[in-house]
């Protein structure tokens, strides 16, 4: 994926959208598989879904806080 993926706002937004400010709907949607991925221990399953298939996400406490810690540092530039 390039990085002008983000940039686009082509989905849904109700209000500014450019890449100083705001988000769209398509720019969420991929940032949210990446959570879930991170958070569900049933993540194999999130990828394997139709469209429309709901998802319920079995929390992996492990992945949690390692996410919650990650957010904590920040990045490491």
């Amino acid at each position: 994926m390039d990085a002008g993926f983000f940039d686009r706002c082509s989905g849904y937004s109700n209000g500014r959208c450019d890449r100083n400010r705001g988000f769209a709907n398509d720019d969420i949607f991929p940032l949210e598989a990446c959570l879930f991925s991170q958070v569900c221990a049933n993540r194999d399953e999130l990828f394997r879904l139709n469209a429309g298939e709901p998802f319920v996400c079995d929390i992996d406490i492990p992945g949690f806080r390692h996410l919650e810690q990650m957010l904590l540092e920040g990045p490491s530039i």
